[in-house]
């Protein structure tokens, strides 16, 4: 008989039924491997702040970390460049107030900058050029030194101990934002199977776990993320690779924002990164 779940742990009873050999983990590395809500969340609040007075906007609005989640449940912003380009446009239009309506617009248009813009066109355009020197000076020039790890430095050889064969990442981060992370964890890179980064492909692209098929031709695949496109990433290899490798889908976070995900089709939920290794073992 299997072992209870952790408290707070769910299991979709579609997941449950057999049919499924675990064998490779992909990971996400960000809210799953790295609690960034001191460098990269931070680094969105401040350069919409910074951005804004570059706009003349007398008195900035600085979104809360809740505006960062709402866009982020929404999908389409997995991409911080891309969501302090939005937030930038809704701060400098004197919106700030109306930013859970702007985000549950631009979720029903599909999510991302392209639906921000059908959802809101009276939306000043924002220089992402200029977005990405202001949020990469303030990550680098000290927010990086903020992040800590969530998960021990042994935890591949854990995952492996619970029945993966192999161990992925797939990251919005670049390699050198990688490089920090690994090096936070204490990993050695040889000792994953492959790491995707953003600027090869970008969630929710199921191109990403085609990367990962390619190098590691896993009999299986479980991905591990926290926020709405690393469930769409999952969605999407589904439906567009159907009959390719099966992939299922856990998403790591508090119960209140878990909730909201389990009625999209979510394989399991956990509170923390930890808690997969309980949920593995029911998948071998």
């Amino acid at each position: 008989m299997s072992a209870a779940l952790p408290e707070g742990a769910w299991l979709n009873p579609r997941a449950a039924a057999g049919g499924f050999r675990l064998d490779t983990v992909v990971l996400d590395v960000d809210g799953v491997l790295i609690d960034v809500r001191e460098s990269f969340r931070e680094a969105v609040r401040e350069t919409v702040v910074t951005l804004q007075r570059s706009l003349g906007v007398a008195a900035p609005w600085k979104p809360s970390h809740e505006d960062i989640l709402v866009f982020k449940r929404g999908g389409g912003f997995n991409d911080d460049i891309d969501l302090s380009i939005a937030l930038t446009a809704i701060g400098a239009a004197g919106r700030g107030e109306d930013a859970a309506t702007i985000a549950r617009d631009t979720e029903r248009a599909g999510g991302g900058l392209p639906a921000l813009r059908a959802a809101a066109p009276e939306l000043p355009r924002i220089a992402g050029r200029e977005v990405l020197r202001i949020f990469d000076d303030l990550y680098w020039g000290g927010l990086v030194d903020r992040e800590r790890a969530l998960v021990p430095p042994d935890f591949p050889q854990r995952l492996r101990d619970a029945g993966a064969r192999h161990v992925a990442l797939v990251t919005g981060r670049t390699p050198g934002e990688l490089d920090a992370a690994l090096q936070r964890l204490g990993w050695d890179r040889l000792a994953l199977c492959h790491a995707v980064t953003g600027d090869v492909v970008r969630k929710p692209d199921p191109a990403c776990l085609d990367e990962v098929a390619q190098r590691c031709n896993p009999l299986s695949m479980v991905y591990v993320g926290d926020v709405r496109d690393d469930w769409e990433l999952v969605r999407r290899w589904r439906e567009e690779r159907a009959g390719g490798v099966p992939v299922r889908g856990i998403l790591v976070g508090e119960d209140a924002e878990m909730e909201g995900y389990r009625p999209l089709g979510v394989d399991a939920t956990v509170r923390e990164s930890g808690d997969v290794l309980a949920v593995l073992p029911r998948w071998r």
